[in-house]
């Protein structure tokens, strides 16, 4: 292309983005509102209200639909199950899991038992819940023999141990199994 079509061509180009650019700028009337204008619940209504009640169930505490276990005590499952925290280790020795800074580890030993058929245990299924309400992962290299997933065969148990680590400055209260139901060892 020489002279005026070549002019033409990358004008008519130019314009084009031009107006492309021009319709992206131009958002019309049908926008989302401004964040000060949104508004989550009921109507407002022009008064400020501050509540003071507490939430039904503190944090870091068990609803009382869920009653909280000892040590030793065995737990039935919701599918017939039955688990018991055997043991409670405030100090799980040496070990290769690394605890959080300034923080400590803690174990459990824990066995799950299977009754009529056979079931999954894993460490995964177990949490350590602190005075804060946050429960924390299982972590690898605790405390010896671990609790590794197995599939446990009828009227035979599973059972080893389960390391947490704990922040500094926080408390341990529950030991909770998480599956078809929920179950609290207190700690």
């Amino acid at each position: 292309m020489t002279g005026w079509r070549a002019a033409g061509a990358t004008l008519l180009v130019f314009g084009v983005a031009v107006a492309g650019l021009g319709a992206c700028a131009d958002k019309g009337t049908n926008r989302i509102p401004p964040a000060a204008a949104l508004h989550v619940g009921p109507a407002p209504t022009g008064s400020t209200t501050t509540s003071t009640t507490a939430p039904a169930v503190a944090i870091g505490t068990p609803s009382s639909a869920q009653p909280v276990h000892g040590v030793g005590e065995q737990v039935t499952t919701a599918k017939g199950n039955v688990l018991e925290l055997k043991a409670y280790d405030r100090n799980p020795g040496t070990v290769t899991a690394t605890a959080p800074p300034g923080g400590t580890l803690i174990a459990a030993e824990v066995q799950g038992c299977a009754t009529s058929e056979a079931s999954t245990v894993q460490p995964g299924l177990f949490s350590l819940e602190l005075d804060t309400g946050v429960r924390q992962a299982a972590m690898d290299g605790g405390r010896q023999p671990p609790l590794v997933p197995t599939t446990v065969p009828p009227d035979q148990c599973a059972l080893g141990w389960v390391t947490f680590g704990v922040p500094a400055g926080r408390t341990p209260r529950y030991l909770v199994f998480t599956s078809t139901n929920v179950i609290y060892w207190a700690v």
